[in-house]
């Protein structure tokens, strides 16, 4: 017996229903702050920058950067490596190069990967060394 196909039609509601949870990417940083250490600021940072809603961030993948966007360092952080303060603010007191910088300028790229791998958009900031 020939039973004729038929349309289904779906509003959103069921729709989201039948996919299920759809992971999306929340982890976001934003603010990110780098200021030399007075005692040594061709070899040293303090960073700083704003996790937001991505407060079980897994890691920071920090990149430094020269004026002639040439990655010298990339190094991966814990939260544990710094501190949580004034609320979604993460600090890293020394964030130490391992080598001296000459004079110029430098750009620190930062992304966070949360617990369940998602990463979020580089963001930047620039210092200089005098």
């Amino acid at each position: 017996m020939y039973t004729a196909p038929h349309m289904t039609t779906y509003r959103r509601e069921d729709l989201q229903e039948l996919m299920g949870p759809v992971e999306t990417q929340y982890c976001e940083v934003t603010d990110v702050e780098a200021t030399p250490v007075p005692k040594n600021p061709a070899m040293e940072i303090t960073l700083s920058f704003n996790i937001g809603a991505c407060t079980d961030f897994a890691t920071a993948n920090v990149s430094l950067i020269n004026s002639m966007n040439q990655r010298l360092l990339n190094r991966a952080f814990i939260p544990a490596d710094g501190m949580i303060s004034s609320g979604t603010i993460w600090t890293l007191d020394s964030f130490d190069f391992g080598f001296f910088l000459i004079s110029g300028d430098y750009m620190i790229e930062v992304i966070l990967i949360d617990s369940n791998g998602c990463s979020s958009d580089p963001q930047f900031t620039s210092f200089t060394v005098l």
